[in-house]
């Protein structure tokens, strides 16, 4: 049996016996009355005594009073017993209603906020085509593919004394400024001038790519007469294709050197 039952039974049981109660001492005082107006004590009517005239006057006033007092008891006991009733039947009647709540009313689940989807907006770029002036074409000119550029004298610069018949070694650093790539196989070679005992052709021994750059390096001997000396030199690729620096790719690197107190 849940709570809210035992609570309502008690409280019936409760308003059964305060009834009970009422409704005995009701009856106990109606008992009374009842036995007045049953038994009244006899009254002698004979006018020539008139103590006892006087006495019955009195006795019947008593059992009037007596009655009046029942009936009122009667009343006031009656009205009691239905006040405490109706209280009794209203604060049961709430009991229940407030029990049927507590039963009926349900914990409120937590609202969970759930993320609405967003919407992915997906734009397609297309390219634009800008127009050209009327008559303009761009240019379409490639970059050759075997060009090198001078950039420096790493070791003898041009004007340099060398001892007479002495060794030395000429440094040229030089970049790859065309299209394709140098190969370790790819050789210097000699192409005019003074060869001063230079052992060419000598392959470059690493991969050059576009704009990079490379030391090249030769073994000469000076001679032994005096005077200036110069020699030319270029670059040979695997089928001998041979090309060198500047503009056209045709001209060469080279070395100038002077030798003095030699033979005459």
């Amino acid at each position: 049996m849940s709570k809210s039952k035992k609570g309502i039974f008690v409280i019936f049981a409760v308003i059964l016996l305060l009834t009970l109660s009422a409704c005995s001492a009701l009856n106990q005082r109606l008992a009374l009355g009842t036995e007045i107006a049953d038994n009244p004590p006899q009254i002698n009517t004979d006018s020539e005594n008139p103590t006892e005239n006087s006495t019955v006057d009195s006795e019947s006033d008593a059992i009037e009073s007596a009655i009046k007092l029942t009936s009122e008891a009667e009343e006031t006991l009656l009205s009691e017993s239905l006040t405490a009733e109706i209280q009794m039947t209203v604060e049961s009647a709430n009991l229940t209603a407030n029990a049927e709540v507590a039963t009926h009313t349900s914990t409120p689940e937590p609202i969970v906020d759930e993320p609405s989807p967003t919407a992915t907006l997906e734009i397609t770029v297309e390219p634009s085509i800008t127009p050209t002036p009327d008559g303009w074409e761009p240019s379409a000119t490639p970059a050759e593919c075997l060009v090198a550029r001078y950039v420096s004298d790493i070791s003898i610069p041009d004007g340099s004394v060398i001892t007479p018949g002495g060794v030395f070694y000429k440094t040229w650093r030089v970049q790859n400024v065309g299209s394709c790539i140098w190969r370790p196989d790819f050789k210097i070679v000699y192409a005019g001038g003074f060869q001063l005992n230079a052992q060419t052709p000598l392959s470059i021994g690493i991969n050059v790519y576009p704009d990079q750059y490379v030391n090249l390096t030769l073994r000469l001997v000076a001679p032994i007469q005096n005077g200036f000396y110069r020699g030319d030199f270029k670059l040979m690729d695997l089928d001998e294709n041979v090309f060198g620096i500047g503009d056209n790719a045709d001209k060469p690197f080279y070395f100038e050197i002077s030798i003095i107190g030699g033979d005459q």
